[in-house]
């Protein structure tokens, strides 16, 4: 499963943002398979302290990491597929 994952930053602090970062590229060096891939890392907006993530992954893995997350940052996570898959689904579903 591929998806879009919006993040919102509760903790101000950056500080104890970058020491968990820090921690989480740890437990995931450690157990790779117990989160999942970032197809598109973190990027911040500049509206606030937002912004956004690409991941793939099975649903227990963004589970995983969005558990992580909380409680300094909360997520949004919406699913994503390819429009090629999906119009040839159409396609092929329309006949």
């Amino acid at each position: 499963m591929k998806c879009i994952v919006f993040l919102e930053f509760v903790e101000t602090d950056m500080a104890k943002i970058a020491l968990k970062l820090q921690k989480y590229e740890e437990a995931k060096k450690k157990n790779p398979a117990r989160y999942p891939d970032a197809i598109f890392p973190a990027h911040l907006m500049y509206e606030g302290l937002k912004g956004f993530a690409i991941w793939e992954g099975t649903e227990e893995q963004v589970t995983n990491k969005v558990a992580y997350e909380l409680p300094e940052v909360q997520c949004t996570v919406v699913p994503i597929i390819d429009g090629r898959a999906f119009l040839k689904s159409y396609m092929e579903i329309k006949k």
